[in-house]
């Protein structure tokens, strides 16, 4: 992020000092710039581990096709859907809620804001 748009962005979130120090207490440059890098790193971490879980699948079927046992194919995934089938819906689910409130805190500089939407 520049200067400029971290500039533009502080300015945009101090505008709303009374409701951000009711939330998060005292309010500064620092503080505005910590969150929002806080609440993007939380983003794509989740983002990442829920993108793991699918790349972990398909480096597990390739060897698994090789054996050509239907069985040991079937029971490997059965295993694996029976935890995936929790998570991920909680974790996608997370993932897109942090993204959203990351284009959310960005919204006052445009340039940033498109590149999120992107």
């Amino acid at each position: 992020m520049s200067r400029a748009s971290e500039f533009v962005l502080i300015e945009y979130f101090l505008g709303f000092s009374r409701a951000s120090q009711a939330l998060f207490g005292h309010t500064n440059k620092a503080n505005v710039i910590a969150m929002i890098e806080i609440v993007q790193f939380v983003a794509l971490l989740l983002t990442a581990l829920s993108m793991g879980v699918h790349f972990g699948t398909w480096l597990t079927e390739t060897p698994l096709r090789r054996t050509q046992s239907g069985a040991l194919f079937i029971e490997v995934h059965e295993g694996r859907d029976r935890v995936v089938a929790r998570v991920m819906p909680i974790r996608g689910s997370t993932a897109l809620i942090f993204l959203a409130l990351g284009v959310f805190l960005v919204r006052a500089v445009p340039a940033v804001f498109a590149l999120s939407l992107a």
